[in-house]
């Protein structure tokens, strides 16, 4: 595999498992040595996990035309069916590897119920982040013992030059890692931490104000909320995790 281009051309095959052995060694060594191409996969596998394991949930919100929306855009020489009574199931997701992270995001603001233009950009922005949360916890390498509040603060600082506050690690709270994603508007720090032992995702978004709300988007819940200039986004998997619980401690620590 000799360049960016090849492993393009086959990408969507080798995520869905429908390359040959060599075709799928080839594209792994290329991935070891591309970051660009290795984020990319690993984006295009997360939004295939979420959408796979949230099918029901989506296909119960979602409305007949916005699933037939998603369909027309992939492209007409590749097969894919989606039932017409329920997303997910029977259904062929070949061919969505392309699109597969604006379908995921099509999908997720046709789950929730806003009214205007303003709230919909909102739940699009928090299914990002919920598709960030599970790949960056997927590919989450050994965890440092010895990573804590300093440690997580200066990493913050040297990724994204944001200067905060982050909460202490406590018998219920563990920072793990901090990394930095990309939106539309830039990038973002991810804060990857643990309550109770459970997933949690602390997004810092500088420069940019979100107005304080909470939502429940593919499958996760998210609470918003800004302080001094920046937008801060707390992501857990909707069940296990009191997020609101979580809120609380994180503001209170910051204080």
């Amino acid at each position: 595999m000799r360049d960016c281009a090849d492993v393009d051309a086959i990408m969507t095959a080798y995520v869905d498992g429908e390359v040959t052995d060599d075709e799928a060694v080839d594209v792994r060594a290329h991935l070891t040595a591309c970051s660009s191409c290795r984020e990319r996969a690993e984006a295009e596998q997360t939004a295939r996990k979420v959408l796979r394991t949230r099918a029901p949930m989506l296909g119960e919100r979602a409305s007949a035309s916005l699933r037939a929306r998603c369909v027309s855009m992939a492209p007409s020489d590749i097969d894919v069916a989606v039932p017409v009574d329920r997303v997910g199931g029977a259904g062929r997701w070949r061919g969505w590897a392309p699109l597969s992270m604006a379908a995921a995001v099509l999908l997720a603001v046709g789950a929730v119920f806003f009214i205007g233009q303003h709230q919909r950009l909102e739940a699009a922005f928090a299914a990002q982040l919920a598709l960030d949360h599970e790949r960056c916890f997927t590919h989450l390498d050994e965890v440092n013992p010895a990573f804590g509040q300093r440690e997580a603060e200066v990493s913050l600082a040297a990724l994204s030059g944001i200067t905060a506050k982050l909460p202490a690690e406590s018998a219920e709270f563990d920072l793990v890692d901090v990394r930095e994603c990309l939106y539309d508007a830039g990038a973002m720090a991810h804060v990857l931490c643990r309550w109770r032992g459970e997933p949690v995702s602390l997004f810092v978004v500088p420069g940019e104000s979100r107005r304080e709300q909470v939502l429940e988007i593919v499958g996760h819940d998210a609470v918003v909320w800004s302080e001094s200039d920046s937008g801060y986004v707390l992501v857990a998997e909707h069940g296990p995790v009191d997020l609101g619980q979580v809120a609380d401690y994180v503001r209170g620590s910051s204080d």
